[in-house]
């Protein structure tokens, strides 16, 4: 009965050996991004409000102060991401749309969130306004102000 139980014990401590793995990678996407859409807006015949995805026709956008060039004479972009700047509190982006030069300027705070030994720490934003230069865009309508891992939408541009 001694014999059994040692045997067992022995069993089920190589089992958990085995079923543990020690896996150094972080399976967390580090990709942290503003996500933005673009939209046009109308009154139908009925007089109902009606939201709908309007996507820009031609699309180049950089970032302000670096040579990054995020999107280079893209057609028919419905949504863009755009990475903010992790120590400083306003990121610019110059844009050319169909044409017309405008600048887009997010004022963000950031939060280094700890997330795991394998992970680190990553930078979350919070957004507190966002404008632009040429008045390309009707409104804008704040969807999520907070920028996390979960790439959600976060802000709806209207354009004409």
């Amino acid at each position: 009965m001694k014999n059994y139980r040692i045997l067992m014990v022995m069993i089920v401590g190589c089992c958990c050996m085995l079923s543990c793995s020690n896996s150094n990678s972080c399976r967390i996407s580090s990709d942290i991004a503003l996500q933005i859409s673009f939209y046009g807006d109308s009154i139908d015949t009925l007089g109902v409000y009606r939201e709908y995805v309007k996507p820009i026709d031609s699309l180049s956008l950089w970032g302000v102060g670096n040579d990054s060039v995020i999107y280079n004479n893209s057609k028919s972009i419905r949504t863009i991401s755009l990475p903010l700047q992790n120590i400083a509190t306003t990121t610019q982006f110059a844009m050319l749309i169909n044409g017309i030069n405008d600048t887009l300027t997010i004022n963000h705070t950031n939060n280094d969130t700890f997330v795991s030994l394998e992970c680190g720490c990553f930078t979350l934003h919070t957004i507190e306004n966002i404008s632009e230069s040429a008045m390309l865009f009707d409104s804008i309508s704040y969807i999520d102000n907070e920028i996390g891992i979960a790439q959600t939408e976060n802000i709806r541009l209207f354009w004409r």
